[in-house]
């Protein structure tokens, strides 16, 4: 299978294949072929479906970890901004890109989510979609209050934080996980 570059030069298809042999370590030789018309990115491995993320990496070229985030926070937000509040997670893939175009924020708000620990209460783009809401309105305590849920920094054992975070935490150990909707209300609350 050859790597495919658009004509103006964007990875169309191989971007797994890319990313595996940077993790092995080894060299690899590789068809490439460049100049595609950027239309055909949508029907490339019909096989298996592009993922948002994998739109998000060809068309930002974010790194493709900043990309899965991106794209689960802002399927979120766009539900959220719905008011769909069960999180369906059904945007589709342009409306992800071009919602992500029209607010930068998210960006910010993926690689942040990045920075903190993977064994946290909640998934990390929970923490990221929370905080491109609240660094809008201060970054410093948006990162703060995210430090305290998610890192386990509280102050003290009456802090509401910790409350939430060990239900959050029980409630993962039972297997019988906390909707990420209410979870999002408690952060507001």
């Amino acid at each position: 299978e050859t790597i495919k570059f658009g004509r103006d030069g964007r990875l169309l298809d191989g971007q797994h294949r890319l990313h595996a042999i940077l993790q092995s370590g080894i060299t690899v030789t590789c068809v490439v072929m460049r100049g595609f018309d950027e239309s055909i990115f949508d029907v490339l491995d019909s096989g298996k479906g592009r993922q948002k993320s994998d739109v998000l990496f060809v068309q930002l070229g974010l790194p493709v970890e900043t990309c899965k985030m991106l794209a689960t926070a802002t399927t979120w937000v766009i539900d959220y901004e719905k008011e769909q509040f069960g999180f369906p997670g059904k945007a589709e893939k342009t409306d992800v890109l071009e919602f992500v175009k029209r607010n930068p924020l998210l960006i910010a708000a993926a690689e942040y989510g990045q920075t903190l620990p993977r064994q946290s209460p909640v998934p990390r783009s929970i923490a990221a979609m929370f905080y491109f809401y609240a660094s809008q309105r201060n970054q410093p305590l948006a990162e703060r209050f995210l430090e305290r849920f998610m890192v386990g920094a509280v102050e003290g054992v009456n802090d509401n934080l910790l409350y939430l975070r060990n239900r959050c935490f029980a409630a993962s150990v039972d297997r019988r996980p906390i909707h990420r909707s209410q979870v999002i209300a408690a952060l507001i609350r």
